[in-house]
């Protein structure tokens, strides 16, 4: 039996990070590398690093929490518009009144994003980039968590995967975006956009 060491920032063989940004598909993998019998050991919400989940750390701050260790990084990033449907439909601190009113305008976009960046540990809203440093390895969720990812991994870490099915339970409410809404968040996210070539 593989010995892996796994967080949610997980932390493989001391080796490798998979630093989960959030809405991106962290706990598919954590299960992934559970049900292919890898020791896996994660964080799950319950600890904090400057006021932040440790789970979904961002970048200085995860190589600050694991004191900067020599090892390969890898994460998996989605296109922001998606991203962004995705944490809010399963928001519980949101209803729909609060959606509607964060799409009225621009300005309400921005502030409801900013705010929420400063104030809450969880980081769903933040920018992709945050998270990633020079040296992260790169795989878009759009190219599908299946028999790519697996031999993704085992290209650029050598970690032998069997894709298993799992069925992720969040909750999730119907909201779809016009383009004028689409056009906030791309405003905001731009970076993502330009840097991880979406």
């Amino acid at each position: 039996r593989k010995r892996i060491v796994f967080y949610s920032i997980m932390l493989i063989n001391r080796k490798v990070f998979h630093i989960h940004i959030p809405r991106t598909g962290g706990r598919f993998v954590k299960e992934l590398f559970l049900l292919n019998n890898y020791l896996v050991e994660h964080f799950e919400f319950d600890k904090t690093f400057n006021f932040k989940d440790v789970g979904h750390l961002t970048f200085p701050d995860h190589d600050i929490y694991f004191g900067h260790m020599i090892c390969k990084k890898f994460a998996i990033v989605r296109d922001p518009v998606d991203r962004f449907l995705s944490a809010i439909k399963s928001d519980s601190k949101l209803n729909q009144e609060t959606i509607d009113y964060i799409f009225t305008n621009e300005q309400n976009f921005k502030n409801f994003v900013s705010t929420t960046i400063f104030n809450d540990s969880c980081n769903w809203y933040t920018p992709q980039i945050n998270f990633l440093d020079y040296e992260t390895k790169i795989y878009k969720y759009e190219n599908g968590l299946d028999n790519n990812f697996s031999k993704w991994l085992l290209d650029n870490f050598e970690f032998d995967i069997i894709m298993k099915d799992y069925v992720h339970t969040d909750r999730k409410r119907n909201i779809e975006l016009n383009e004028k809404q689409k056009n906030f968040v791309k405003n905001y996210y731009f970076k993502d956009y330009k840097l991880l070539d979406y």
